[in-house]
């Protein structure tokens, strides 16, 4: 058994590291370019599907749609991947924080109704 006086332990801290920042949730976008309205899938047509599906963007520090996520689907598919394929595409001023551009979130209605 070895002595005390032989053991011995060094506490190690982790490198000193800036914690990444909760993006910004935007509730009123701002676009830098007209957003283009999706696509109606002409089956959706056919079908008389209508309805609105709530997409979840998240933006670089560009305002670049980096990812979408659906968070509230029209209870119709084509609806949805429609949705999803034109959010993908729309372009947004920077969110800023403090004057920085920071990553941001932003929940966007997309109405399909047939007239």
């Amino acid at each position: 058994m070895a002595s005390s006086s032989m053991l011995s332990a060094e506490v190690v801290q982790p490198p000193f590291t800036t914690p990444p920042t909760a993006p910004v949730f935007i509730t009123n976008p701002d676009y830098r370019s007209p957003p283009r309205p999706p696509v109606y899938p002409q089956r959706a047509i056919r079908f008389g599907q209508e309805g609105t599906v709530l997409v979840r963007a998240q933006l670089s520090e560009r305002g670049d749609v980096i990812d979408v996520e659906l968070r509230e689907g029209s209870g119709h598919s084509l609806l949805d991947k429609a949705a999803l394929k034109a959010v993908r595409q729309w372009l947004f001023k920077p969110a800023t924080r403090d004057g920085r551009a920071v990553l941001a979130t932003v929940d966007l209605p997309v109405h399909f109704k047939l007239r």
